[in-house]
């Protein structure tokens, strides 16, 4: 069973199937979820995928720490539960462009199949 929420960061598994982050490790980010659903991982899933550099996403942020000023262009983690952690950047997979409060940001995927370099954005 798959469970997604709209707004959750997807990557892809080793087999190919769309999941949930569900590691703060170097997976890389396909999309981000656009609907809420509980399938058997049948269904189709509507996921908005960034073809171009520099597609800014809102997120939330985890409860680790609150998202200061000082955190804009930063790269950033992502948690296990799909939220940005500003408290660590071991991965880089967000590069953060803007805070709208200690709980939201906006971000750039800095991790994808596109763009496997952590780090760095170009």
């Amino acid at each position: 069973m798959v469970t997604l929420e709209a707004g959750d960061l997807i990557q892809l598994s080793a087999d190919g199937q769309v999941n949930r982050w569900a590691s703060d490790t170097a997976a890389l980010a396909v999309g981000v979820c656009r609907e809420t659903l509980t399938d058997t991982g049948t269904g189709a899933v509507k996921i908005e995928v960034p073809t171009e550099l520099f597609v800014e996403w809102e997120f939330d942020t985890d409860s680790d720490g609150g998202l200061a000023d000082s955190d804009v262009g930063r790269f950033v983690d992502v948690d296990t539960n799909s939220d940005v952690d500003v408290s660590a950047s071991t991965e880089d997979t967000i590069y953060v462009t803007k805070r709208i409060s200690a709980t939201k940001g906006r971000g750039v995927l800095a991790r994808t199949p596109l763009n496997k370099a952590g780090g760095t954005i170009a």
